[in-house]
């Protein structure tokens, strides 16, 4: 005859499961934690190159644009941009990967606010530097979860043909994307300013605006063209 089972083995069991499951937690929770840290010291970096590009623009709003000022601020500009660019990849893997919360809302408002700040300087930097480029495009895009309708999945497929054209060209093309319905009063103003009321949509050197996907070969025969590249 089998000898049944007692009750201390299914409590232990029971508590050996439990523990596994909190472990399980803890380590998701550290992880969790640790590519937050780094979305922070991501933050930092790009606000110390925010407040330089700043303090450079305030410089030639006081002295005048002189060849020297244009050099250096223009190296400011593709530091910043590589910062801004980091910060942003960072956060989309917080995206894919955690649960999100009040904390990763906060920073997301952060990139798009530095996304807008630089995009403005870069705006500034071709005016007072009488600079054609680089290129800017405003990439607009929808921001939910889970991306299973057709305006998602055509950002999506926008997104992959933006990031193959700035591989081409990552000096003189340059992307800013921004999620539509952004909290950030000035996405909001710059909705309004162009009139987007559809994504993806594009707005090149803050002038030109493209509503709807435009595929990867419409992209490299009119940007590559205007951007002198490719």
């Amino acid at each position: 005859m089998q000898k049944p089972f007692s009750k201390t083995v299914y409590v232990k069991a029971a508590a050996i499961t439990l523990l596994v499951f909190g472990l399980g937690m803890a380590a998701g929770w550290w992880f969790d934690e640790q590519r937050l840290a780094v979305v922070s010291d991501r933050l930092e970096e790009t606000k110390v190159l925010a407040d330089e590009a700043r303090l450079a623009m305030a410089y030639s709003n006081a002295f005048g644009s002189d060849p020297g000022f244009c050099s250096v601020f223009g190296l400011q500009l593709n530091a910043l941009l590589e910062r801004v660019s980091k910060f942003g990849s960072e956060l989309a893997r917080v995206e894919e990967t955690n649960k999100l919360d009040e904390s990763f809302n906060r920073y997301k408002s952060q990139y798009v606010m530095s996304s807008i700040e630089l995009w403005l300087q870069v705006n500034n930097y071709k005016r007072a530097c009488n600079r054609t480029l680089p290129l800017s495009v405003l990439y607009f895009y929808p921001d939910r979860r889970p991306c299973i309708d057709p305006q998602c999945i055509d950002s999506r497929l926008q997104a992959q043909a933006l990031l193959s054209l700035k591989e081409k060209c990552p000096e003189k093309i340059w992307i800013f994307s921004l999620p539509v319905n952004s909290s950030v009063g000035v996405a909001k103003m710059l909705e309004k300013q162009y009139g987007i009321s559809s994504t993806p949509s594009l707005v090149v050197n803050g002038e030109k605006v493209l509503p709807g996907m435009r595929d990867k070969g419409y992209l490299e025969s009119r940007f590559q063209a205007l951007a002198g590249c490719g």
